[in-house]
């Protein structure tokens, strides 16, 4: 009989029988090679013993273990020799947790009375008078006039004022919200509140689409749409002005002078959008509320330079909701498992890490966690366990995810 010719390639190669492969230090470069070779592939077939085929899934989680061999192998870890009987690596899991009304009830009394957060959480026209001089919080030698724009912006009246919600969420900006597939238990809440205007529209099945509170440090302008000097830029920034609909947008107003062009030129916008309907609402934060809140963190031995916007926002939100679960604070480069985070979920890189930084969030988190174990917030880190291929390409050091803002 004539030995049948092999041909070679990826193209010839549609099926590959793995239920006998031995993933070892000596043969895992080989083996990988050729699963990375099928997965590329347009069409791809894995032919298991027991006679069916399955496609995406248990590529995927073969990929998935001849990086974590790899890595496992490099740390001087014990591999995973295993032929067939595959199982997935433990996940971290959250313990279940369950609200106390009267813990969260006495917390949230305590924030009133001494932050008052539902009075002060905005400059009105009510409170404030055209005229009115505002020293800046890290120059006081300095101040700003509330007039022009600014006045004209500000609500009639405290937003908050009469109002409580039932459930509230709260999303961080943290790189464990990335895969996290949380959106859809975001949206469910009756009030979320974001941070920093951070995207939403490319990561939605992880930080959801609902948008009542969101704050935005004037930076931002600078930083990610280059104060709006192009028609491009521009359009980013009112599109995503737009996905906030007819919530609140914060903004911090009076911390620096240095913040002072950003400030004239996103109030010169805001107005321009109101007067083309725009029914976003802006909030400029009166220097009562923020001293505050920063009083009553430290007075509980949460001593810091300065708080997180996160944190904030959750303050707020404790003291105008029955229930809070916060996304997306979690302070660590890498998750549970070791694998690595980015610092914030629409980043692959920052110019910040949690060692060096002007927060503190470690501190933070230990505060968060202790209000967490008393049942009065609820600290969420994945909504659920992530699939075997994305372990692997985090840790790929070639995996590139290009979303961004």
């Amino acid at each position: 009989m004539t030995k049948r010719s092999r041909r070679h390639g990826p193209a010839h190669m549609t099926k590959i029988r793995l239920d006998n492969i031995i993933l070892t230090k000596q043969n895992r470069n080989d083996t990988c090679r050729r699963l990375l070779i099928f997965v590329t592939m347009t069409t791809v077939a894995v032919t298991l013993g027991q006679g069916y085929t399955q496609y995406k899934e248990y590529v995927d989680y073969h990929i998935s273990m001849c990086f974590s061999v790899v890595r496992n192998t490099m740390y001087g870890t014990k591999s995973l020799l295993t032929t067939g009987n595959w199982t997935y690596p433990a996940l971290p899991t959250e313990e279940p947790w369950t609200l106390d009304e009267e813990a969260a009830a006495n917390f949230r009394e305590e924030l009133e009375q001494e932050c008052h957060i539902k009075r002060d959480i905005s400059l009105t026209k009510s409170s404030a008078k055209v005229g009115k001089k505002i020293v800046y919080d890290v120059e006081p030698q300095h101040y700003v006039t509330l007039a022009g724009p600014m006045y004209v912006l500000l609500p009639e009246t405290s937003p908050f004022d009469g109002k409580f919600y039932n459930t509230c969420a709260v999303v961080g900006n943290g790189g464990i919200l990335r895969d996290s597939k949380c959106g859809s238990e975001i949206d469910t809440a009756d009030f979320v509140f974001r941070c920093n205007l951070a995207p939403i529209s490319r990561y939605h099945e992880d930080v959801g689409t609902r948008t009542n509170f969101t704050t935005m440090n004037p930076s931002v302008l600078k930083t990610y749409y280059n104060r709006v000097n192009s028609e491009n830029s521009r359009r980013r920034f009112i599109n995503r002005l737009q996905e906030i609909g007819d919530g609140f947008l914060w903004i911090p107003a009076f911390v620096s002078k240095m913040g002072e062009r950003e400030v004239n030129l996103l109030n010169s916008i805001l107005m321009g959008e109101r007067l083309n309907g725009l029914p976003l609402q802006p909030l400029y934060p009166t220097k009562e509320v923020t001293r505050a809140i920063f009083k009553f963190w430290n007075t509980r031995k949460l001593e810091v330079p300065r708080l997180t916007t996160g944190l904030c926002m959750y303050t707020i939100a404790a003291s105008v909701c029955r229930q809070v679960a916060l996304y997306g604070f979690y302070p660590s480069n890498h998750d549970r498992e070791g694998n690595r985070l980015p610092y914030h979920y629409y980043e692959r890189r920052s110019r910040y890490n949690f060692e060096q930084g002007p927060h503190k969030m470690y501190n933070e988190y230990k505060a968060l966690k202790s209000l967490h174990d008393k049942g009065i917030v609820r600290l969420r880190e994945r909504c659920k366990p992530l699939p075997s291929y994305v372990y692997a390409m985090r840790n790929n050091p070639h995996y590139r995810d290009d979303r961004g803002r």
